[in-house]
């Protein structure tokens, strides 16, 4: 991973193990299929939900690390994700 000096085994974290990651992506997956649903969208609700779920993950990553500075990272945060969401129409 670009993001940390030391490989990390991703199944041995509390969140794979415990279903953390899978239940709030199976969540997002819910929710995109609901709203493409309501905009009668020919997009695939799995390719969008991953589509976000690298998105928001990839920011998040990079604010945390401090490898992006913004002033306001909620404003910004919310931008970003609105251009996104904007794609999905």
């Amino acid at each position: 991973m670009f993001l940390v000096e030391d490989e990390i085994d991703f199944r041995e974290t509390k969140a794979y193990n415990t279903g953390v990651s899978r239940k709030s992506f199976q969540f997002l997956h819910d929710i995109t299929s609901q709203y493409l649903q309501s905009i009668d969208s020919k997009l695939d609700p799995s390719f969008a939900s991953l589509t976000l779920w690298s998105h928001i993950h990839g920011i998040l990553s990079l604010y945390i690390l401090k490898r992006i500075q913004v002033e306001d990272f909620h404003t910004f945060y919310k931008k970003s994700t609105s251009l996104l969401l904007r794609g999905l129409e």
